[in-house]
């Protein structure tokens, strides 16, 4: 992916991203920025009034009787006239702000909310990718993404984009609006601000970029420390290499926070500059004025006119190329986020509609199946000709890296063969129904995950708590044989597990894990490596569970330790690619 790539194509690129609403929202939002210029040039036009009637009443007067609109204001006394221009400049200015706030709001609400919507297209399109897809990712990258960068780009790409467009529309309004006033004056003042601010832009473009490359890849560094550091804490802490992990958070941490200061100061800095020159002009401008005839009282209505002008546009000058200097500052961010909103989710997404029913009635076979996780790379398996009935116990063996897990993944339909065809009983798994098969099987790793709420939605894994059914939750338990054990507990079925389940044994948590099988009414029963991590005693405990299981479900255990599979009745070794069928578990002695 070109990473640099100009901010226009990347705009554009988030614009197809935007649903129907938003983009309408988006249109109403700058057609309110022109509507609030307007407000802008009312406040700031009735300066000039204001400022005439103080200072020269009948010279003023006098200008105003030119135009037949205002020729009766000669019959009002000074006082009343002074009160009515009062009166209306305040009210231009309640008028201006209140619809600057009221801006403020739509654009705020509006670029967090676009931003929840993009959050969550990720999260759905992130979670409907392929399996092979999210293999080759590095989780800290995803998780990094889908918050802090996300984050970023709502807050330093949506919502500057948004003010940069209507700090735009209202410069060029009240700039047109004091063309009218003062030609000469308005183009030398506003044009010299825009060249300054121009000439930092070209100066400061590329080493914003140098920022917001290290500012995505050391948030990404940081993340993926943090998760290592507390992932294995019990490691580090029987190690002693809490200062290696620290060195290493440092090193990413100072030149983050160095290049967030840098894009910072590059936002704030011009001010200062613009500031100063705009004081010095006002104050030669003041100067030249003052020697004309009629002196300085005729050139304060042109000077508070001047002033209060450049008090409302060096503002958004200044939030022009802040939000300018944001958004390149977070341009690598924006790049990440698009790439995570433009992943291709047909295989998953779009075939759900479509999914046909396949039934399970008396074999899985395998014909000639192959696999490799590259096109490049070697074979996992090859040429595999096997046939696994119905009600079947399936061991499964082989040394570390031989396949085992690779192939179950391919039954689960968690990856599609490369070569071959894997069928049920006589209808070929493909993505038409392969929908439906995956809901008929169900996965008990060696570490099951437990989200850190209760027992009964633990079992219900990923049911609205509000549809849960207890008493199937109940059943599952007594089937999976843990039912006694939590009945036991003082909160029984709403007893809350901890983070991971910290607060079970091992046991309990794989039975927990075969509850939720059960749950879920599976015909096929995958565990893989599910009893390793247990001692000898448990480990014989919750293998009488599995094999007190119901006759009629499919079971296939993946397990290092031979004793495991003596009630299988096939046992299946991988080795070299290909997979040999053994029917007496004392041929593996």
């Amino acid at each position: 992916m070109n990473r640099t790539q100009d901010l226009l194509s990347l705009v554009t690129r988030l614009n197809y991203q935007l649903s129907n609403r938003r983009k309408l929202q988006f249109v109403l939002i700058l057609f309110f920025s022109i509507f609030t210029s307007f407000s802008e040039i009312l406040s700031i036009g009735a300066i000039y009034p204001f400022i005439g009637v103080l200072t020269s009443p009948k010279d003023f007067l006098l200008i105003l009787s030119n135009y037949t609109i205002f020729s009766e204001l000669l019959s009002y006394s000074t006082n009343q006239i002074l009160f009515v221009v009062t009166l209306v400049f305040i009210i231009a200015i309640i008028f201006s702000n209140l619809f600057k706030i009221a801006l403020l709001w739509f654009q705020t609400r509006f670029s967090f909310g676009l931003g929840s919507d993009l959050s969550n297209l990720i999260f759905k399109k992130t979670l409907h990718q392929n399996y092979e897809i999210h293999l080759s990712r590095n989780s800290s990258e995803i998780i990094t993404t889908m918050t802090s960068k996300l984050i970023s780009v709502i807050s330093q790409v949506i919502l500057p984009i948004l003010t940069l467009l209507s700090s735009i529309i209202i410069i060029i309004i009240i700039i047109l609006g004091l063309l009218i006033f003062n030609p000469s004056i308005t183009l030398i003042t506003f044009l010299v601000i825009a060249i300054i601010y121009f000439l930092i832009a070209l100066f400061s473009r590329k080493k914003l970029l140098i920022d917001s490359t290290i500012i995505n890849n050391e948030s990404v560094k940081l993340i993926k420390v943090t998760q290592e550091g507390l992932g294995g804490i019990r490691d580090i802490l029987l190690n002693n290499s809490q200062d290696f992990y620290s060195i290493m958070y440092r090193n990413s941490d100072i030149p983050l926070r160095k290049a967030q200061a840098r894009v910072t100061f590059v936002g704030i800095m011009p001010r200062f500059l613009i500031e100063m020159f705009a004081m010095i002009f006002m104050v030669l401008l003041a100067y030249k004025l003052s020697l004309n005839n009629n002196g300085v009282v005729t050139a304060l209505p042109i000077l508070g006119t001047l002033v209060l002008s450049s008090q409302r546009i060096l503002p958004l000058f200044q939030q022009i190329f802040s939000n300018w200097a944001s958004i390149k500052g977070s341009q690598i961010a924006l790049i990440d986020v698009l790439e995570l909103l433009e992943q291709n989710t047909f295989s998953r997404v779009n075939l759900e509609n479509q999914t046909i029913k396949i039934e399970f009635k008396s074999r899985i076979k395998f014909k000639n199946l192959g696999f490799k996780y590259s096109e490049t790379g070697p074979f996992i398996l090859k040429d595999v000709n096997i046939e696994i009935s119905k009600g079947s116990r399936v061991g499964i063996i082989g040394t570390t890296g031989s396949g085992k897990s690779t192939f179950v993944d391919l039954i689960m339909r968690l990856l599609v063969p490369k070569a071959g065809e894997i069928y049920i009983d006589n209808d070929l798994l493909d993505n038409c129904n392969y929908k439906d098969w995956q809901s008929q099987i169900a996965h008990v790793p060696q570490s099951i995950y437990l989200s850190d709420s209760t027992i009964a939605e633990n079992i219900a894994f990923g049911i609205p708590r509000s549809e849960i059914d207890l008493d199937l939750v109940k059943l599952a338990a007594k089937k999976a044989q843990i039912s006694d054990t939590i009945e036991n507990w003082n909160h029984g079925y709403e007893t809350l597990v901890g983070e991971r389940g910290a607060r079970l044994s091992g046991g309990q948590r794989q039975r927990i894990g075969i509850a939720r099988a059960m749950y879920k009414n599976a015909k096929i029963i995958i565990f893989d490596e599910a009893t390793s991590a247990l001692d000898n005693e448990t480990e014989k405990s919750v293998i009488e569970s599995i094999q007190n299981l119901d006759k009629e479900l499919t079971i296939l255990i993946i397990a290092h330790r031979l004793t495991t599979l003596k009630n299988c009745n096939i046992i299946l070794k991988i080795e070299n690619t290909g997979i040999t069928e053994i029917t007496n578990y004392t041929h593996l002695n």
